[in-house]
């Protein structure tokens, strides 16, 4: 699935032109973000647009209906929608989609808006832009009129290069669009406006901690970073001289929040356990139920260069029901020694507790209505904001990283950060912050005179986000219980071969260990927070006898365990035909990783599975993968494709197997049909928009 990366860097090179009196004033700025991306440039236009002195709102997408915009005659809508899952709308804008693709909606109900729509996607994924583009299609269709070209950013292209001359020209489309023709003057972030901020974000009220940093102090807890971390001083150094601060500086991102410690009598006050207003006996990523681990189990080997986790989930009295090509989706906490470490560094007790509350914003002119969501409980301690909430491993974007050098009482220090996040240092922002995946943790520790209070670094650290597991068992066995399986992620990064740890997939397996090898259940109870991510495509067949090829190589044959359990179940019913299904499943090594490897026999020894190939890319000299089994058998694979009811599913890597079984399949249709490669692109586009050709891919 595609998921947008998180925080996008803002950009200061010009002054925007301010609107004339007499022009339409009001702007509304609405996302859909699954991970943070798209709200970050929501927020940079939000930003933007009170700049231009307009009267702007920024909503999440699902508070489009409650802010009634439509009854706003000549009033302007901006859109930024990222895509998640198989062309599914982020969590957050799944109400507004709803709400608008109804077809009973009247042809004329968005006639008063003008409207533009950014689009953010991943041209690895059959869905590029898919909500972006629906969202689009589906406001002209409502009446409303654009002001401004569709917008499609391209994370596979690198997002910055495609949002950039977008956003470029936004205004200028916004202020033709109001008859307004006004011309910009270049300028930049200067030194002494860094030097006024600096000063303003001293006084902050709300800071962790009053102790003051000299500015001679570069002390480093070495305790709590890693061996193989590079400082700055060694990457780059050595530095004889002062670091020049650059002028091409991204726009300075203020605090959206104010923050309030509380007093002894204050605590007393009942805590709110919720940041939405939805129904609290709803299942959601905002009210996750509580379930409970019935069983774990490696699939792989234990010699296995990777481990392979299965976890039995009992999901009784949550009101879940899934069908197979379901997720799950289940919140992590962040590592208890990553929220010591950073409360170490910050100099402040977790058992403090505060309320947040979003900052009016101005527009230089009028303090406007409260517009930022809050990500958290308020009141909230210090501890449970840091373990529970934002992502403190998340490596900070430019525009934070220029933030936080606002907090430096060491000159040195803020150079060197307001280095890293400019244009001018993008070489070492890349070699210092993203080739070693720093995280805010990290990067404070790194610079240790930086102490920004918890209002702004709350506003610069992302939204804590659930990871997604593919269901792998079928409801007809017993609804109440479900599996999920994932590889418990370790990788290493940089020439140094630094060593990370993927944070939900280590956290499962690090609470599952008494469920490891048990006979009987284990005494202790686990209970891990999930919740239902429904699928909007990917899933069985209406029609059992479809025939379907399956293509699922590692862990992305999960899904399909339940499609096979689903089918073998349906095919006790006696009066259900089974059509013939084929799984492709590909692995390193057969002794060590081929997962399942019991229930596929299985299938294929009782006909679930009409043939099973499998491909062990490491157990001989040259490597074999599932594309070369499909080339293997052309007849079979097109007779499915071409057919008039055949299925195609493929789940998976999508920066390597997804291309290269994407291109087998172009070469099977030309080899096999005769079709030229841009028809055979074309078919199985065709295929795409007709759900017989799906991919879950991530």
């Amino acid at each position: 699935m595609y998921l947008e990366k998180n925080l996008w860097p803002t950009k200061s090179s010009h002054q925007l032109p301010r609107t004339s009196a007499m022009a339409s004033r009001a702007v509304s700025v609405f996302y859909g973000s699954q991970t943070g991306c798209a709200e970050s440039i929501a927020q940079r236009i939000y930003d933007e647009a009170l700049e231009k002195q307009l009267d702007a709102e920024l909503h999440p997408l699902n508070e489009f209906q409650k802010s009634k915009v439509e009854t706003r005659d000549g009033h302007f809508v901006v859109i930024v929608c990222s895509t998640t899952g198989n062309g599914d709308p982020p969590d957050n804008s799944g109400k507004f989609w709803r709400y608008v693709k109804r077809r009973t909606q009247p042809e004329d109900m968005l006639a008063k808006l003008r409207y533009t729509v950014l689009g953010l996607g991943d041209t690895n994924y059959d869905k590029f832009c898919f909500m972006g583009k629906s969202i689009e299609k589906r406001m002209r269709e409502l009446g409303a009129q654009s002001f401004y070209e569709f917008g499609a950013a391209d994370e596979a292209m690198g997002l910055e290069d495609s949002v950039e001359p977008w956003l470029n020209g936004l205004w200028e489309a916004f202020d033709k669009a109001n008859g307004v023709i006004e011309a910009t003057a270049d300028v930049v972030t200067s030194v002494s406006d860094i030097k006024e901020s600096t000063a303003n974000r001293g006084n902050a009220t709300n800071s962790l901690t009053t102790e003051k940093t000299s500015s001679t102090s570069t002390t480093v807890n070495t305790p709590y970073i890693l061996d193989n971390l590079i400082s700055y001083e060694k990457m780059f150094g050595p530095l004889d001289t002062p670091t020049e601060v650059p002028e091409d500086l991204p726009r300075l991102q203020h605090s959206l929040l104010s923050v309030h410690f509380l007093g002894d009598e204050e605590r007393q006050k009942p805590i709110h356990t919720s940041t939405t207003d939805e129904d609290d006996k709803e299942i959601s990523s905002t009210n996750p139920f509580m379930a409970s681990l019935i069983g774990a189990e490696y699939l792989t080997a234990p010699h296995a260069e990777r481990k392979v986790l299965r976890l039995d989930i009992d999901v009784s009295g949550s009101g879940i029901q899934y069908v197979p090509g379901d997720s799950i989706g289940i919140k992590c906490p962040n590592r208890t020694e990553d929220v010591d470490a950073l409360l170490a560094r910050l100099g402040v007790s977790g058992d403090e507790v505060f309320s947040a509350e979003p900052v009016a914003a101005t527009n230089g002119r009028a303090a406007k209505r409260k517009n930022t969501s809050i990500h958290f409980p308020t009141p909230c301690s210090v501890r449970d904001v840091f373990l529970h909430y934002v992502d403190i491993l998340s490596s900070p974007k430019k525009a934070a990283v220029r933030a936080l050098a606002t907090y430096c009482t060491d000159e040195e220090e803020r150079a060197r950060m307001l280095l890293l996040s400019s244009k001018t240092g993008a070489d070492k922002y890349t070699e210092f912050i993203t080739e070693q995946h720093l995280n805010f943790a990290e990067i404070l520790h790194f610079f240790p005179s930086c102490k920004p209070p918890l209002d702004h670094l709350l506003t610069l650290i992302p939204q804590l986000m659930p990871r997604y597991y593919s269901i792998a068992t079928s409801p007809l066995v017993d609804p109440t219980r479900l599996s999920v399986a994932f590889t418990v992620v370790e990788y290493a990064v940089g020439e140094q071969r630094l060593r990370r740890r993927g944070l939900c997939t280590n956290w499962l397996n690090k609470i599952c260990q008494p469920l490891i090898g048990a006979s009987v259940a284990a005494s202790i109870t686990i209970k891990i927070p999930i919740f239902l991510r429904g699928t909007q495509d990917f899933h069985l067949p209406e029609n059992s006898q479809s025939p379907m090829v399956l293509i699922g190589p590692g862990t992305g044959v999960a899904p399909f365990m339940g499609f096979l359990q689903h089918r073998y179940y349906e095919a006790k019913d006696a009066s259900v035909t089974r059509g013939d299904a084929y799984l492709f499943f590909g692995c390193r090594r057969q002794s060590e990783d081929w997962l399942f490897k019991e229930q596929m026999q299985e299938y294929a020894s009782n006909g679930t599975l009409r043939q099973l190939f499998t491909a062990f890319s490491r157990d001989q000299d040259e490597k074999h993968y599932v594309q070369h089994d499909l080339r293997d058998n052309v007849e079979l694979v097109a007779d499915i494709l071409l057919g008039s009811d055949g299925y195609v599913f493929v789940c998976g890597d999508g920066m390597a197997m997804a291309k290269d079984v994407h291109a087998a399949l172009v070469g099977i249709l030309t080899e096999r049909a005769g079709l030229s490669q841009e028809d055979a692109e074309l078919k199985l586009r065709e295929l795409g928009t007709q759900h017989r050709y799906v991919r879950d891919i991530w």
